[in-house]
């Protein structure tokens, strides 16, 4: 249960907060806050091939403390890339990134998070690849001037909110919230929007 993947040593403080660990899942008792936290971690390390399930905090008694929300997965600063996980059932949010310089979140998957829940990622870069956000209430939400969102299915509840340069690439957004991008220059090709209830996609800034 220590080996969660390259790069994380003595540096990067990877805990379970209540939580136990079976056979590559963690699993969480109510008010667990957080499953996973890492603190300032270096280039190269990774969070891999975990599925991580029911973090949980009523954020609606949450304080000013960043810290005061529900999440999966807390990453804060250094350099994040989360590859080959899956989310379920997280509350309120399956990850928090914040002041990352880089952030990758590749081939990973979230699914049954309650109605409100959001993934939230901010970097001064961040790709997102190869993920699926299905049947779920969950929102991705990306800040950075330098957003890439590619090969990725939003269906059901889901959509994606970018805030700063994005390029959007062979994407498809089905059956839920759709796409909204502002406060920068965006890019969208390839990408399919069907069914959407909120918005077909809504777009602010200056773009193709």
């Amino acid at each position: 249960c220590d080996a969660l993947g390259g790069g994380w040593n003595g540096q990067c403080a990877a805990r379970a907060r209540t939580a136990c660990c079976h056979l590559g899942t963690w699993r969480t008792c109510d008010n667990s806050r957080f499953v996973v936290t890492a603190m300032e971690c270096d280039v190269g390390t990774e969070l891999d091939g975990f599925t991580i399930v029911g973090s949980y905090f009523d954020y609606l008694h949450a304080d000013d403390n960043p810290y005061s929300a529900g999440a999966g997965l807390l990453w804060d600063g250094g350099a994040a890339t989360i590859r080959n996980c899956a989310f379920r059932a997280n509350f309120s949010i399956g990850i928090i990134v914040k002041r990352a310089a880089t952030v990758a979140l590749l081939d990973s998957s979230f699914h049954d998070h309650r109605p409100g829940s959001s993934t939230s990622l901010e970097g001064d870069s961040v790709l997102v690849r190869n993920c699926a956000l299905f049947d779920s209430a969950i929102q991705l939400s990306i800040s950075s001037p330098d957003a890439t969102v590619r090969d990725c299915t939003f269906v059901g509840v889901a959509g994606a909110s970018i805030f700063g340069n994005a390029t959007v690439d062979s994407c498809s957004f089905r059956d839920g919230v759709g796409l909204y991008l502002s406060d920068g220059r965006w890019t969208v090709t390839n990408s399919q929007f069907i069914g959407n209830s909120q918005h077909l996609a809504m777009l602010f800034g200056a773009g193709t």
